[in-house]
């Protein structure tokens, strides 16, 4: 069940990549066609915004004062979003219509980053991306459009990848020990104009789908049950547990490309809309590095 509790009106053009960060209290998330890094404290009502230097696709906290691990469209660096400094670690080639797209971090402090064909994603020419504690980067999987819905189950068994051009979810065998993924085939398929955006595994392993163009949060259970939950905005992208109990479900949004008219009829579009949810997730990784960690 959900309940929207709350909206925070921030005209994202498109909204991505949320995040919910326990030692902050607050819920982070990126509008990458405006450059802007936000952070919102829930309780205290209070919203920070960082401008980036580049479009900011995806990122993760690290246990450096204010620096995440970032992918911005091209490349992946360690960013401090106070000072402005990077540090690069991988360069996309600058001749190329590739960016980076969705990224999450996994339970042993790996980030992982999908990417996409901005030009031409039905040539399937993106892949996908691990960064590891010491920082080298290594393409894990290719033949991809759109890179998106990274996400785990609980027991870090199985990986979750949505292709959003195949309109399909792809579920994978997960070696947590090195890595590593194996064994494709497909979770879930969607249908006209839904694509599967952003996703999140809940603590019941429940995988919950933020679907693009389709209006509404998919979560498919366990079980094989198929839940729908509308959404005031035709273009949800992506989604996470946090707040004191972890049953707030934060959820970005976009009017990227929306006319006058349908930003009329869906004033929230691009706001962030914050749900009481009876779903948690502990869904708090870091990423950690060897400067900053033991490995």
């Amino acid at each position: 069940m959900l309940k929207l509790i709350e909206t925070v009106d921030v005209s994202n053009t498109l909204g991505e990549g949320v995040i919910w960060h326990a030692k902050s209290e607050s819920v982070w998330w990126t509008d990458i066609e405006q450059n802007k890094l936000y952070a919102y404290q829930v309780k205290q009502k209070k919203l920070a915004v960082y401008n980036t230097p580049y479009r900011l696709c995806a990122f993760g906290f690290t246990l450096m004062d204010n620096t995440i691990i970032a992918a911005f469209d091209c490349g992946i660096a360690l960013y401090n979003y106070e000072t402005q400094a990077i540090n690069w670690h991988f360069k996309l080639p600058s001749n190329s219509s590739i960016r980076f797209n969705d990224g999450r971090i996994d339970a042993k402090g790996r980030f992982w980053v999908g990417t996409m064909d901005e030009a031409q994603p039905q040539d399937k020419k993106a892949g996908l991306y691990r960064v590891d504690k010491d920082l080298a980067v290594k393409k894990i999987a290719g033949d991809i459009g759109i890179a998106n819905g990274i996400a785990w189950n609980n027991e870090a068994s199985l990986f979750y990848l949505a292709d959003s051009i195949l309109q399909t979810i792809f579920q994978y065998d997960f070696d947590d020990d090195i890595g590593d993924i194996s064994n494709q085939r497909v979770y879930a398929e969607t249908v006209d104009d839904a694509f599967p955006d952003g996703a999140i595994v809940d603590n019941d392993d429940n995988l919950w789908s933020a679907n693009w163009g389709g209006s509404c949060l998919v979560c498919y259970s366990i079980k094989g049950e198929v839940n729908t939950y509308e959404m005031p905005v035709s273009q949800p992208t992506c989604l996470a547990f946090g707040g004191d109990n972890s049953n707030l479900l934060f959820v970005t949004t976009a009017n990227y490309g929306l006319s006058a008219e349908q930003k009329t009829k869906q004033p929230l579009a691009g706001s962030l809309l914050i749900f009481e949810s009876d779903m948690t997730t502990s869904d708090s990784h870091i990423f950690s590095t060897a400067e900053t960690i033991h490995v």
